[in-house]
């Protein structure tokens, strides 16, 4: 792994890259021919500050940010250069392995998969339940009548789930909202009502979900649902990039708080990626440039870095994409986590997710141009900086965002919505073990949307 500071800029992406004669490259040092990089395990953080002991967030001063610096510093920090430093093939840097296995059908195989599935299928109104592939006893979760229900969510524990459900008029327009918390066991324990205009962006923690308004720089409240309380989280930003309009990073909006709302990551112009420490109110670091549309910022689950896709602009082109994985601490470092670049000559990363222990990150990787929409479930050991991909095939061809990736409390599983190879026009919700490298088919023709267990 190789530490980068972000401090030294790259503020060259005004350049088209048609039109530079010699575009600047960000220069990763080339891995050496040494002994594989292992990183040194986190030690074990805290559980994120209860939120009522967080200072109130009602910040109004515009950030500080850091001055673009261009001085060349010791490798191995990311600095512009004129000459592209070609990247060997194969390095001992870079660990990736193709283990395709196969999806069974076989129930009787998949003694290891434990919990309910949530899922939906649309037959004609959208129908929801919990599924236990087990028992294959199914609990209905159903809304009053009348009423619509959506924005599914289950907490990072598995323990709990919260939807929206809308009380419509004869015209079919919205005259509540509520939140909805759901026990494992299908019991609703809270109704909460909120504004019509707000949605469900995800779990903070296990004990707080954030609502927000959608778009690019939204407001944002962090609600406990256990006990109803609320309050609203801002940081004025006077550089937010806007030039995707209505724009957000998969449901967070383009300001991204960590779960102890101690850090935030927003995206920032010309096209960076800003890392803020909130109990200062300073920039720790930025990456420019960044492709802000690929470039989503998925906290850690104790919150103290994040990872993000990076792609190379000045070294990529049609059919010659280079996306890699870089991790970013608190501090701003950035560290590289995958060498794609060396094995595939195309590589777009999509939709990752950090496992419950911080161990792992899964993700859909597409390493093909000419089948553009079709990705792979590929994972992460970032402790041993392995990647090995598995060739379950997802796609995004309709909703340009690849399926989600749900992970199990235990950190060996994941479940995703996955394409049956022998048939194309066929969803199938897969489970892959890849500890024992077994992947199981649950179910098909249905959406995932999340994995549930028993406290």
């Amino acid at each position: 792994m190789k530490k980068v500071g972000i401090n030294i800029l790259l503020i060259l992406l005004s350049l088209s890259l048609a039109g530079c004669g010699t575009a600047p490259a960000s220069t990763l040092t080339t891995p050496q021919k040494t002994p594989a990089v292992k990183l040194t395990p986190a030690s074990t953080a805290a559980l994120p500050t209860p939120l009522a002991q967080i200072e109130p967030l009602a910040y109004t001063e515009t950030p500080t940010l850091l001055p673009p610096t261009l001085t060349s510093t010791p490798a191995p920090t990311l600095a512009p250069t004129n000459t592209p430093i070609p990247t060997p093939m194969f390095s001992e840097a870079a660990h990736l392995e193709i283990n395709c296995i196969p999806v069974e059908d076989n129930p009787e195989n998949a003694s290891f998969v434990q919990g309910q599935f949530l899922l939906t299928r649309e037959e004609p109104f959208t129908k929801a339940f919990l599924d236990d592939f087990q028992t294959r006893q199914q609990i209905l979760i159903a809304p009053q009548d009348g009423n619509v229900f959506h924005d599914f969510r289950v907490s990072p524990n598995g323990n709990w789930i919260v939807y929206l459900e809308d009380t419509l008029n004869s015209a079919r327009e919205i005259l509540e909202r509520r939140v909805i918390l759901l026990s494992a066991d299908g019991t609703i324990k809270k109704s909460i009502s909120t504004k019509i205009t707000f949605g469900i962006s995800r779990w903070l923690d296990p004990d707080h979900v954030v609502l927000t308004t959608g778009g690019q720089f939204p407001t944002q409240i962090v609600l406990n649902p256990f006990d109803e309380t609320s309050k609203e989280i801002s940081y004025k930003i006077d550089d937010g990039y806007n030039l995707i309009p209505n724009g957000d990073w998969q449901g967070q909006s383009f300001v991204v708080y960590n779960p102890g709302l101690t850090q935030l990551v927003y995206a920032g112009l010309p096209a960076d990626l800003v890392l803020v420490n909130l109990k200062n109110q300073q920039v720790a670091g930025r990456i420019s440039p960044a492709p802000i549309a690929d470039s989503v910022p998925k906290w850690s689950p104790e919150g103290e870095k994040f990872v993000t896709a990076y792609l190379d602009l000045f070294n990529s082109g049609p059919g010659n994409l280079k996306e890699e994985l870089y991790l970013v601490n608190g501090n701003g470092e950035l560290s590289q986590l995958t060498y794609l670049a060396e094995y595939y000559r195309y590589s777009h990363i999509l939709s990752y997710e950090w496992s419950p222990d911080g161990q792992y990150i899964a993700f859909w990787l597409e390493t093909d141009e000419k089948t553009r929409g079709k990705v792979q479930l590929s994972i992460l050991d970032v402790l041993k900086s392995m990647v090995v991909n598995y060739c379950v095939l997802g796609t995004y061809k309709q909703t340009n965002v690849p399926p989600p990736i749900f992970w199990s409390p235990t950190s060996q599983q994941v479940a995703v919505q996955s394409v049956n190879p022998l048939d194309s026009g066929s969803q199938q919700i897969v489970v892959l073990d890849f500890l024992k490298e077994k992947a199981i088919k649950i179910t098909e023709n249905a959406a995932l949307h999340g994995w549930v267990f028993e406290p």
